[in-house]
């Protein structure tokens, strides 16, 4: 990034066989991010450290699913340093790898969940102080309760968001607990937390148009209150927050063709926050980015 939300040319490192997903982190405690990356065709997690000038170290690659997909970088045993998840659809289940400390980690611990899980959220769901897992399941949003040391136990499945493709965890209503946004075909669930690790049972549903994707939670608008941003076939869609957990389909912005994928953050230094967006179907390759220029 050159620091007005333009960027200069790509620089390419090697990883896996066909790379799928991305993440960035501080995997070694170093102050600066590192790089990880999902390696579809060779069913393991590339590790590429970052030398402190933004180049990149050879990859160091473990172990995961078959076919992993989306990569969550959180500290889920509580020592302060990052563990990681990856969903892995086409095996159904997800791998957790607890860091070493060092920016190495041991063997993955593999948890079935069914379905095509692409992407795990994480967040206190039962208010006890740990990060627990929501993944998308064969019949609804799963929800793995964290033992304290990293490992995880099932709570059972959410089958109010069955036909669930992606999940996005904050506290949408303002109550202090972790709420989840879900996206399913062609509509965007909010499932508001009771507080204790249970949701209510008729979620507040709002279409989108076209088959929704990927979904990001933050204020948009910059009005206090996190927003809903999700990735569809025509586009990307934005759900404001109206209070209270409910929401306003406010805009839809014409990127890629058939996004599906996305990430959230200040591109351009101006204190609020762009998108960029991938799509399947561009012919000509890359990512949108898209500038924020709402004026609260």
């Amino acid at each position: 990034n050159c620091g007005d939300g333009t960027f200069i040319e790509e620089q390419s490192y090697p990883a896996g066989e066909n790379p799928e997903g991305v993440a960035l982190a501080d995997i070694d405690g170093d102050g600066d991010n590192d790089v990880l990356a999902t390696n579809w065709g060779s069913n393991d997690l590339s590790i590429l450290l970052n030398d402190g000038s933004g180049g990149l170290s050879p990859q160091v690659a473990y172990p995961v699913g078959t076919g992993p997909w989306g990569i969550t970088p959180r500290d889920l045993d509580g020592d302060a340093d990052v563990d990681v998840v990856v969903a892995n659809p086409e095996s159904g289940d997800i791998s957790v790898l607890i860091n070493n400390g060092d920016g190495t980690f041991a063997g993955e611990v593999r948890y079935d969940v069914g379905g095509y899980p692409r992407l795990a959220s994480t967040g206190d769901f039962n208010g006890d102080g740990r990060l627990d897992i929501a993944v998308p399941g064969s019949d609804g949003i799963l929800i793995m309760v964290n033992a304290g040391d990293g490992t995880f136990s099932s709570s059972g499945t959410l089958p109010q968001v069955w036909g669930a493709r992606f999940v996005a965890a904050a506290d949408l209503d303002g109550d202090g607990d972790v709420d989840l946004a879900v996206s399913r075909y062609s509509s965007v669930a909010i499932l508001e937390n009771h507080g204790d690790g249970t949701f209510t049972e008729n979620a507040e549903s709002y279409e989108t148009p076209g088959t929704a994707a990927w979904l990001g939670i933050a204020d948009i608008n910059g009005d206090g209150r996190l927003d809903v941003a999700v990735a569809t076939e025509t586009g990307l869609t934005i759900l404001l927050n109206a209070g209270e957990g409910s929401f306003l389909v406010n805009s839809t912005f014409g990127t890629l063709a058939s996004a599906v994928f996305g990430v959230l953050g200040d591109v351009d230094n101006d204190g609020d926050i762009d998108i960029g967006v991938a799509g399947w179907n561009n012919p000509g390759g890359g990512v949108s980015v898209l500038l924020n220029r709402c004026v609260p």
